[in-house]
C-alpha cells in the first residue's frame, strides 16, 4: 500500500516468516519519535503483519511480531 511493502523473507526464520517494511526510509529505530504519525505507522505495520498471518494460516493462533528497522 502507500505506508508499507510486504513479502516473505528470503531467508526465513519459520515457516511464515514476513517482512513489513516502510515506504520512507527510516536510518534506525532510533528515529522514531513519539510522534502520531509514527505511532500510525507502526500500528499500521503490526496490522498488515496481522492480516497476512490471518490470510496465509488461518489456523495458527500462535506468532510473533518483530521490529527491526
Amino acid at each position: 500500500d502507500e505506508k508499507v511493502v510486504a513479502f516473505q523473507d528470503i531467508n526465513p526464520a519459520a515457516v511464515r516468516h514476513y517482512l513489513v517494511i516502510p515506504v520512507d526510509h527510516i536510518p534506525t529505530v532510533k528515529d522514531l519519535q513519539r510522534r502520531p504519525e509514527d505511532y500510525s505507522l507502526v500500528s499500521h505495520m503490526l496490522e498488515v503483519g496481522k492480516t497476512l498471518i490471518q490470510q496465509d494460516a488461518p489456523q495458527c493462533h500462535q506468532y510473533r511480531y518483530c521490529l527491526a528497522i
